[in-house]
């Protein structure tokens, strides 16, 4: 039994399976251009909260409840890391900036795909008589 895709090529003409040929290309070439191989930026680092300034004693002269305090509030400052939201995700290295974004990549397939089905639809294959 013939698969879906080599059925839909073989009763194409001409003109479709250049389309065909044409999107396959341009949707590798995107994703090469988009270097998904490089790895992505999946998250930032905020500032976070302001660190207080050190204790006014040292630490041989803290009780234990002043240290742990000390520890708990340093705790919690400095620099955090933030998961971005799946939108903003960007490979590390594209090889075209545009289309360092997730969004702008799916986009550019979208549009691609879209021209290929007008493209495929507009040039139906001639039957012989």
């Amino acid at each position: 039994m013939a698969s879906t895709a080599s059925s839909v090529i073989r009763s194409a003409g001409l003109m479709q399976r250049v389309t065909i040929a044409t999107w396959v290309a341009a949707v590798v070439l995107l994703v090469l251009l988009h270097n998904p191989f490089s790895g992505y930026v999946t998250t930032f680092t905020a500032p976070g909260n302001p660190c207080p300034a050190g204790p006014s004693k040292s630490v041989t002269q803290m009780t234990q409840a002043e240290v742990n305090a000390s520890v708990e509030t340093m705790k919690d400052c400095g620099p955090v890391e933030v998961n971005m939201v799946f939108n903003e995700w960007g490979t590390v290295d594209p090889a075209v900036g545009w289309l360092r974004s997730i969004v702008h990549l799916l986009v550019s397939l979208g549009a691609v795909t879209v021209v290929a089905g007008v493209v495929y639809l507009l040039f139906p294959p001639q039957r012989s008589k």
